[in-house]
């Protein structure tokens, strides 16, 4: 490992299992698989122990396909593969050999409103739909990290909506996320929002209380919240999925 990654760590705790197990590694959010080229500015690189960083190390896989696919250039322009797409994809298919329960063929149109080709709706299967909500607990988890300067308890609750191009957000979603500002991403030229990543944070600190929207190459995104008070795991309602971490099981769903 690097030098400068080892100043991450070194002395530290796990920021996604509840700051319970010392951290052994350093764990970059979002991965550099989520870059094209993989060339991710640096940065946003988080404390993490061997369990945390490389357990569920096959989502950052389903992750970047999945918002690779639905990035505006996969669905209009048909190219090949490039290499490091083609091992993206053999990757996915390992880990993930049946990651859709249906693949139906959706007409796409042109500005004339006319058919112009044809893509495939695909419906997750459960696996898959919860492993890429884990994944999304777990970015969720470093950005409360970069934004509070302290690591999310066990107590802490995130609750994750997926949103894809065949689901979005109703009109009182929209709003909601309107109001989280504008986005930013890791890095700008020219005030310009990085395509590949792109976040909203806000934070109640009085509350314990965060809410995200991420969205990877203006496809794939998220909404979260985050809620880290003793209550947090007594509220009933909340979005699409609902996790929690501890130094015992890590990031899991409850």
């Amino acid at each position: 490992m690097a030098r400068n990654h080892r100043k991450v760590w070194v002395g530290k705790k796990c920021v996604f299992c509840g700051g319970k197990r010392p951290a052994e590694d350093c764990e970059h959010s979002p991965p550099r698989v989520l870059f094209r080229g993989q060339s991710r500015p640096k940065g946003w690189e988080f404390p993490s122990c061997k369990r945390c960083n490389n357990g569920p190390s096959s989502n950052d896989t389903l992750a970047a396909v999945v918002a690779y696919s639905q990035a505006r250039d996969a669905i209009f322009q048909s190219k090949p593969l490039s290499e490091d797409m083609k091992k993206l994809v053999d990757g996915f298919g390992s880990n993930f050999p049946f990651p859709y329960k249906q693949a139906q063929p959706v007409p796409i149109y042109d500005q004339s409103n006319q058919t112009w080709k044809s893509a495939r709706h695909c419906e997750f299967t459960n696996q898959a739909a919860t492993s890429l909500a884990l994944w999304s607990a777990k970015q969720s988890l470093a950005m409360w990290y970069e934004f509070t300067s302290s690591i999310a308890s066990h107590h802490c609750v995130i609750d994750v909506l997926l949103l894809t191009n065949t689901r979005q957000p109703n009109e009182e979603l929209e709003q909601a996320i309107h109001k989280l500002g504008p986005s930013s991403s890791m890095s700008t030229k020219n005030n310009v929002v990085d395509k590949n990543f792109s976040y909203k944070f806000q934070l109640n600190s009085p509350k314990n209380l965060a809410a995200m929207f991420a969205q990877y190459h203006s496809g794939f995104a998220f909404v979260s919240i985050i809620t880290d008070r003793r209550s947090a795991k007594l509220r009933r309602r909340g979005l699409q999925y609902k996790f929690s971490t501890n130094g015992h099981r890590g990031i899991h769903r409850i």
